[in-house]
């Protein structure tokens, strides 16, 4: 199923609502915290869309997307090909647990939005693709902070957006490999005093042994999703959706 994005100017092809997983509004949230770099690596792409998203805003020169569903991995080609970066984002087909290449090692910046539940804590999908996307079936928080650490250059960057309530066991994750958290930041559905935190947006970084005592990480304001009414997204949040004024 093809939808556009960016008021029509990205292409973004990915399946049809109940057929597969389809990204929601935390690729988005997570293209627009995460660092600038010359080369990243997507860690569990999906159909593409952060790095698709990271291209367009200027925020990469190269991607490299790893995805283990082969008809995810597909249509990440696919949308690759059709917004004019085939030569600026390669796919890799497999297991994030598995099929990282010491040859193309290091990168400048990880990004990764993992599911969000445990394998037994979340309600389970019937369609497989989506199953995957929500529960630890090919992957735990720990296995995508190792993979991440395993990934980066000594000094780069790791980003990624968990449930809010995971942001503790994301946090110990990534420092248990060496990636210390910088940056945090959490998202709320209106008002920041209206309700739970929805998500935790994290930004760290490798520091290679003997590591440095890790800092506090600073606290960013308030994520706002929407507007007042809850009909409309928040000014920031839409800046992103929209994309860019032409």
């Amino acid at each position: 199923m093809l939808d556009t994005f960016w008021r029509g100017r990205l292409r973004v092809w990915q399946p049809q609502r109940q057929k597969g997983y389809r990204f929601t509004l935390d690729a988005v949230l997570l293209a627009a915290f995460a660092p600038a770099g010359a080369r990243v690596l997507d860690l569990g792409s999906g159909c593409g869309i952060v790095g698709l998203l990271l291209l367009a805003a200027g925020k990469a020169a190269h991607v490299t997307a790893v995805e283990r569903q082969p008809h995810l991995a597909a249509l990440c080609r696919r949308n690759a090909h059709e917004n004019g970066w085939a030569k600026r984002l390669q796919v890799v087909e497999g297991d994030l647990r598995q099929v990282l290449d010491p040859a193309a090692l290091p990168y400048d910046v990880v990004v990764f939005n993992p599911p969000y539940f445990p394998l037994r804590a979340g309600r389970r999908c019937p369609e497989p693709g989506r199953d995957a996307a929500r529960n630890e079936c090919h992957g735990t928080l720990a296995d995508f902070a190792a993979a991440a650490a395993q990934a980066l250059k000594p000094g780069g960057h790791a980003a990624a957006i968990v449930a809010a309530e995971r942001a503790g066991e994301l946090l110990g994750g990534l420092q248990a490999q060496g990636v210390f958290c910088r940056r945090r930041r959490l998202s709320y559905a209106r008002e920041a005093a209206d309700g739970a935190p929805r998500h935790c947006l994290l930004a760290g970084v490798l520091s290679p042994p003997p590591h440095a005592a890790p800092l506090p990480p600073a606290w960013g304001e308030p994520l706002l999703l929407h507007g007042a009414t809850g009909r409309t997204f928040s000014p920031e949040v839409a800046r992103w959706v929209d994309g860019p004024g032409p």
